[in-house]
């Protein structure tokens, strides 16, 4: 899926913009601070992983810093639909409503995500995309995956038949302990089972309960991040 035309407003250093992108390649060009940047922050608050709504929004997101500069970002699509991010727009009884629709209309977490997109920054790095997070383009497709990894069973040289997150659990686990939980400090003392033990201990004292009414699980263990 493909977008078609871009239309942003009242977003940043961006009082109005709309165009129509090449279906190729698109290069943007210009001097430091002109709002290059501002363009892709906007397509990625609407793509992003993160559920894009007005909760966090300050004056200084607006153009010019003015409460009264209402965003709007509106992408077009090659599937003849938009998916449009605005602080009041209009469902078909005419009532104003903010925050995401499609097309004029309500929108739903299914369709929601056929719309993603990956943003690789200037440091060639994938941001804000956790593999877990399943509003992501990388998230839907690692889903997909561990959906199959699930299923999947290794024979065990003991005779033992595991399902390879077990197995996964139990080699990630044997990793923390050996390593992670091995580490001491110069009194010799091991930090991690110090570290579980304060948990625990003010835990239990700030909820005046009983120690043993709590237990600390510290797991290393998500088989598809």
């Amino acid at each position: 899926m493909k977008i078609t035309k871009i239309h942003i407003e009242n977003y940043k250093s961006i009082k109005s913009l709309e165009f129509t992108p090449s279906e190729y390649l698109n290069v943007f060009i210009g001097e430091n601070s002109v709002g290059k940047s501002n363009i892709f922050d906007a397509i990625n608050w609407l793509l992003g992983p993160v559920y894009p709504s007005f909760n966090n929004v300050k004056d200084e997101d607006r153009f010019l810093g003015y409460h009264n500069n209402k965003i709007k970002i509106r992408l077009h699509f090659d599937d003849g639909q938009y998916l449009e991010l605005a602080e009041e727009w209009h469902d078909s009884r005419r009532n104003i409503k903010s925050g995401l629709n499609i097309t004029g209309g309500y929108i739903t977490d299914e369709v929601r995500q056929h719309y993603a997109s990956a943003y690789l920054g200037v440091d060639r790095k994938i941001l804000d995309y956790l593999p877990s997070n399943r509003w992501s383009l990388l998230g839907r497709i690692l889903l997909e995956i561990n959906k199959a990894f699930s299923k999947e069973t290794v024979e065990m040289p003991d005779g033992r038949t595991l399902l390879k997150p077990d197995l996964f659990k139990e080699r990630i686990e044997k990793v923390r302990d050996d390593l992670l939980f091995s580490v001491k400090d110069e009194d010799g003392n091991e930090i991690m089972k110090d570290f579980i033990r304060i948990i625990q201990t003010e835990s239990a004292r700030q909820l005046n309960k009983p120690e043993s009414d709590f237990s600390v699980d510290l797991n290393l263990y998500d088989p598809w991040n």
